[in-house]
C-alpha cells in the first residue's frame, strides 16, 4: 500500500533507493526524475486466456496488448535525498558542513528549473492537471478504501474471532445474550386502536359489548374508577406567613472514646406559604453542653415521606445499620419527647452471652435438684436388693 501511494503521489519510494544503488544499468534518471511505466491489468483481470497471451507478447515482442500502460515521473523527496546522502557518507568522516554542502547540490541537481517569467496560463493549465488527477484521491476516500478492502476485512474477521479483551468481557456476553433471546419476546405486540368501530373478538365483546370504545367513552370510564378510588385532599389556607414552623427533631449522641460525644441534630421545619418542608443538619464531633462547636447545613423537601424517607436514610447511616449504640431523642411539636436507644452489636453479643450463661445455670440446678429428689428412691431400690440378698 505505502508502495501504491507513492507512485500515485509520483514521489520516489525510498525502499527502491537501495535496489537502484545495486543496479548495473546507468541512466535511470531523467532531468532528476526516475521514469516509471505503469501498466494496468485491472480491466482484464476476468480473463486469465488474455492475461497469459499478454506475458506472452511482453517475452517475445516487448509489447502489452492487452493492458492500459502510462508513464509516471517519479521525483525524489526529501525523505530519499536524506536517504542519499546518509547512504553517500556512510565509508567516510564527513563533517556535518560537508554534508549540508552535499545535500544542496544533490536539492540544486534534482529541483526543477524555476521559471523566471511566469505565465498566469501555465498556472491554470496546472491547476486543471492537478486537480482532474486528484479529484477522487482524497484523505477520506483512501480511508474508505482501506476500510473496505480484502485485507481490512480479512483482519476485521480475525479479530471477532479471537479472544475479546478482558475490558470488553462483559460487552460480548450481554451481545450473546441479547442474539440468544427469543423471538417471541422481541416482537412487540400491535397496539389496539381506541377509537375505532370495527367489532373484536369474543372475549373482548363482553367488556365492550361488541365494539371498541371511543375515547369519550373510555376516559369517562376512567374517570369515574378514579374518582371511586382517590381521596380528596383539602387546599391548605391561603397565608402571607412566610415563616418557618418548627415540625418535629432528632438528637443522637454517640460515644467516640475518651470521654468525647458525637451527636447530631437534625431539625425539621415547614412553611406555610407552599408547603414546603426545610430541614437544617447540625454536626458535632467534640459535643460540650453549652458550646456550639459543629457546623450546619440545610437542605428542602417537597413531602413529608421525602422528609421521613431522609430520616430513616440518616439515621440507618449514623448508627451504621445498628451496629453502634446511639441515644436517640425525639421531639414531635406540641408532644414530650421521647428517648430510645439502639443496642450496639458488642452490646448485643454480650447480652446474648448473659443469657445463655443463665440459661446454662437454669439447667444445672433443675439437674441438681432431680437428683436431689431421685436419691431417696435410690437408696429405698438398694435396701431392698440387700434384704433380697439376705
Amino acid at each position: 500500500d505505502d508502495f501504491l501511494s507513492y507512485i500515485d503521489q509520483e514521489q520516489l519510494p525510498p525502499m527502491l533507493l537501495d535496489l537502484l544503488d545495486e543496479a548495473a544499468v546507468t541512466d535511470l534518471f531523467q532531468s532528476g526524475c526516475l521514469v516509471a511505466e505503469i501498466r494496468d491489468y485491472r480491466r482484464y483481470i476476468n480473463d486469465p486466456v488474455t492475461l497469459a497471451a499478454s506475458a506472452t507478447a511482453t517475452n517475445n515482442t516487448g509489447s502489452v496488448p492487452h493492458s492500459d500502460t502510462r508513464h509516471v515521473l517519479l521525483r525524489p523527496t526529501t525523505q530519499s535525498i536524506a536517504a542519499d546522502v546518509a547512504f553517500m557518507t556512510r565509508d567516510k568522516e564527513w563533517s556535518s558542513g560537508e554534508k549540508l554542502r552535499l545535500e544542496s547540490e544533490l536539492v540544486r541537481a534534482t529541483a526543477r528549473p524555476l521559471c523566471l517569467s511566469p505565465d498566469l496560463s501555465v498556472s491554470i493549465m496546472s491547476r486543471r492537471l492537478h486537480t482532474h488527477h486528484n479529484s477522487i484521491n482524497t484523505h477520506g476516500l483512501r480511508l474508505a478504501a482501506k476500510r473496505t478492502s480484502q485485507a481490512s476485512l480479512n483482519r476485521q474477521k480475525k479479530f471477532e474471532e479471537g479472544p475479546l479483551p478482558k475490558c470488553l468481557r462483559l460487552y460480548k456476553y450481554l451481545s450473546d445474550k441479547k442474539e440468544k433471546r427469543p423471538l417471541a419476546k422481541s416482537i412487540a405486540k400491535p397496539l389496539v386502536p381506541i377509537a375505532t368501530d370495527r367489532t373484536m373478538d369474543p372475549v373482548s365483546s363482553e367488556l365492550f359489548d361488541g365494539l371498541v370504545p371511543s375515547l369519550d367513552v373510555f376516559m369517562k370510564n376512567v374517570i369515574e374508577e378514579v374518582e371511586k378510588h382517590a381521596k380528596p385532599l383539602e387546599r391548605p389556607p391561603e397565608t402571607n406567613d412566610n415563616s418557618l414552623h418548627f415540625v418535629e427533631e432528632y438528637t443522637l449522641e454517640t460515644e467516640k472514646g475518651q470521654g468525647r460525644i458525637y451527636l447530631t441534630k437534625l431539625t425539621i421545619y415547614q412553611r406555610k406559604t407552599d408547603e414546603v418542608f426545610c430541614g437544617e443538619l447540625y454536626v458535632d464531633r467534640d459535643y460540650q453542653e453549652g458550646k456550639a462547636n459543629g457546623s450546619t447545613c440545610t437542605f428542602k423537601h417537597s413531602s413529608l415521606q421525602s422528609v421521613h424517607r431522609y430520616i430513616t436514610q440518616f439515621r440507618e447511616i449514623f448508627s451504621e445499620v445498628g451496629r453502634k449504640s446511639v441515644k436517640i431523642t425525639h421531639v414531635v411539636a406540641g408532644q414530650p419527647p421521647r428517648v430510645f436507644h439502639t443496642q450496639g452489636s458488642r452490646e448485643r453479643s454480650v447480652q446474648a452471652t448473659d443469657q445463655m450463661r443463665q440459661a446454662a445455670a437454669v439447667a444445672a440446678a433443675a439437674a441438681v435438684q432431680q437428683q436431689q429428689q431421685l436419691q431417696p428412691q435410690l437408696k429405698q431400690q438398694q435396701q431392698l436388693q440387700q434384704q433380697q440378698q439376705q
